[in-house]
């Protein structure tokens, strides 16, 4: 059994979760087995080196064929071939190829 750790473990708050970047390297998508996960290497706040990974079906919607972020969103259910590059998470949701920053900047509904 997996023991997910978020990416946003350790952070206080959306905002810093915004610059997860700054403390993770080697970012890529674990997409052996369902779900969909963000899995990096961060330094948690006592500076130790962590593997983490991020279930992105809790992040993200694809709304109208538009991956948009969404608490509890389930894209992964309509949404696939997705790939990361950098920070942004690019996948085929039915309407074409499809873009969403992962880093949060644009805000998070619930």
């Amino acid at each position: 059994m997996h023991i997910i750790a978020t990416l946003l473990a350790g952070m206080a708050s959306l905002t810093e979760a915004a610059d997860y970047i700054k403390t993770c390297k080697e970012l890529h998508l674990t997409t052996y087995e369902a779900p969909l996960r963000l899995s990096a290497l961060c330094y948690d706040n006592l500076r130790w080196l962590m593997c983490t990974e991020l279930d992105l079906n809790m992040c993200y919607v694809n709304h109208n064929h538009i991956l948009r972020p969404l608490l509890n969103g389930g894209f992964e259910a309509s949404c696939h071939d997705c790939k990361l590059t950098g920070t942004v998470m690019g996948c085929d949701c039915g309407g074409g190829w499809t873009e969403v920053d992962t880093t949060l900047k644009k805000g998070f509904k619930e």
